[in-house]
């Protein structure tokens, strides 16, 4: 389900609990501030030097990067249709109402 390329690129070989990363984010928050600022200032001269119009675009390719969020919980989903069902329960819906 998670980027298996991202996972190798970090060399693990089972996904962090969403906590670590958190953490480790926390922790090190200025620390990866740094590390993309200097990318920047590393990569920007070499973008300007090869299209300068094009450099000035801000493009952000996230699709080798499947984030985690709540609504990829198979817990969020099932919360969702339990509170639907209970909405239905609570106005009398008809009993062909579908929750799904």
């Amino acid at each position: 389900v998670y980027s298996k390329p991202l996972r190798d690129f970090c060399g693990f070989t089972k996904v962090p609990d969403a906590s670590k990363i958190t953490r480790f984010k926390q922790d090190f928050l200025d620390d990866l501030q740094l590390v993309f600022d200097q990318l920047v200032d590393i990569t920007e001269p070499i973008c300007q030097a090869v299209d300068s119009a094009k450099a000035d675009m801000t493009i952000f390719d996230s699709s080798g990067i499947e984030a985690f969020v709540t609504e990829n919980n198979p817990k969020y989903a099932n919360r969702i249709i339990r509170q639907l069902k209970a909405y239905a329960k609570a106005n009398s819906f008809d009993k062909n109402y579908d929750p799904y």
